[in-house]
């Protein structure tokens, strides 16, 4: 026996990290185990940024759990800034307050249920028809068809800024982080579980599985869960054209998009980067991409890859 926790964390990444941080911060025995050294490539987490709003169309449920992050996001800030100052921890803001578009055929569903979330959570929006749409984002071009509904406090969160935050807070609070380790199994013991690893056993009183698309590896009765790959389509996006609320000098926008025939299927973010890049990412088995990004943006030619 290497040692006793309270809790193990199986999967250091958005969960697994998050879920550390909070436990030890708790007060918890914490051990976090990862097959990286997160944040790393592997991970959901991958990437600039992650889209984040409150009008859900999935129900009240999943509303109260977004405004609950909502406010657990701008905690994290607080505690963050006492690391802002120190010259070895990159700074930079881990939520950007851009306003977040939801585009989509009149009175569909889509549009519908998140302005059916907004108004029963007093979640601030504007709901514009595809000429004011076309107006505020001159370069999306909006089909009469549809219409949009706007969130201005939604925005974007800076995922992997935010892993490291949670990563270097959760060690403060007296965590352990065993990076390049892989947990292999995990067994139920008279008094919690010891879980195997290529570093030892370990063993806890609870255990957090959080290995997102490797989970399978771990939880053989979850073998059916495969990694997915999202294709993801770049735009080059002048500020001049796409930033959001020009007319109040914000010069940020994120977007999301849905057909007539379904639900939502692509979301585009920009970053705060100087190109002004649009990110598209695609549902697996879907037919959007390409062919409704180019009828919605006036340049289709701008499009990288799908």
């Amino acid at each position: 026996m290497h040692a006793d926790y309270d809790v193990i964390v199986a999967g250091a990444g958005s969960f697994g990290m998050s879920a550390g941080y909070y436990a030890a911060k708790a007060g918890a025995r914490v051990l976090m185990i990862d097959s990286g050294d997160p944040p790393h490539t592997l991970g959901s987490h991958h990437g600039g940024t992650r889209i984040f709003r409150a009008a859900y169309t999935m129900g009240a449920a999943y509303v109260r759990l977004a405004l609950r992050a909502n406010a657990l996001w701008h905690e994290l800030e607080q505690d963050y800034a006492s690391l802002r100052t120190e010259q070895d921890f990159s700074s930079g803001p881990l939520f950007e307050c851009t306003g977040v578009v939801s585009i989509g055929p009149i009175s569909s569903r889509f549009i519908r249920s998140k302005l059916e979330s907004c108004i029963e959570f007093g979640i601030a929006h504007r709901r514009l028809t595809a000429a004011e749409a076309r107006e505020e984002w001159p370069g999306l071009f909006v089909p009469d068809s549809m219409e949009a509904l706007y969130e201005p406090n939604a925005g974007v969160l800076h995922s992997e800024r935010i892993l490291r935050v949670y990563r270097e807070l959760a060690l403060r609070h007296g965590a352990r982080l065993l990076p390049y380790t892989e947990a292999l199994s995990i067994e139920a013991t008279p008094d919690g579980y010891v879980i195997r690893t290529t570093g030892g056993d370990y063993y806890a009183k609870r255990v957090l599985a959080s290995g997102g698309a490797w989970i399978g590896r771990l939880l053989p009765q979850l073998e059916a869960v495969t990694p997915i790959r999202k294709a993801v389509g770049w735009f080059e996006a002048p500020r001049e054209q796409y930033g959001s609320g020009r007319k109040r000098g914000s010069d940020k926008s994120v977007w999301k998009a849905a057909t007539r025939s379904g639900p939502p299927f692509c979301r585009a973010a920009r970053s705060s980067g100087w190109t002004s890049p649009v990110r598209l990412s695609a549902t697996p088995g879907c037919c959007c991409s390409t062919n409704l990004w180019a009828r919605l943006m006036r340049e289709p030619d701008w499009i990288c890859s799908t």
